[in-house]
This record gives structure tokens, sequence and C-alpha cells, in this order.
């Protein structure tokens, strides 16, 4: 899902935001591979097992990205990059 918003702010020309991903020690190796391949290394956090230690690290991040257990995920935007997004929508296009 990471890869997919990154692509998407690629096309968009959005370079400015922090956008990561936040794993526990019990992610798997590859995916924390790939997913430092196409985030940065720098993007990749790594959190304590538990929902509020991956929403606490997610805060990090200008988009933080994490998944529970479970399956169910959940994308954090900060106060800055909502800022920044309501700026940009008030702008004149093209």
């Amino acid at each position: 899902f990471a890869h997919y918003v990154a692509q998407l702010m690629k096309e968009g020309g959005l370079s400015g935001p922090r956008l990561g991903l936040v794993q526990t020690a019990y992610a798997n190796g590859a995916s924390t591979a790939y997913a430092k391949s196409v985030l940065g290394e720098e993007n990749v956090l790594c959190a304590k097992t538990g929902v509020k230690h991956c929403h606490h690290a997610a805060l990090a991040l200008d988009i933080g990205i994490y998944f529970e257990a479970n399956g169910h995920g959940t994308i954090l935007f900060s106060d800055n990059f909502v800022a920044w997004a309501v700026a940009e929508c008030k702008k004149p296009g093209p």
C-alpha cells in the first residue's frame, strides 16, 4: 500500500512531504527490505509491538502508514501536511 501512495506522490510531483511506513520487529524481512528500497531506509521505522507504539512512531512522519496484525491499516496525516494540502488546493489552477 505504501508503494502505491509513493507512486501517486511521484506522479503528482509531491516530493516534499515525508511518507513512511512503520513496522514492528515481527515484520517479514523481505517486506522491510522492499519498503526500504521504495521509500528509503530513513522512512521505514521500527516500533515496539502494539498499535500504540506504531501510532506514536507514525506521528513523526508527514504521511505515516502502519498495519495491525489483524490486517487493519491506518494512515496518519500530520497537521503540517494537511495545512500544506489545503493551501495547495486553494491555489488557482494552471
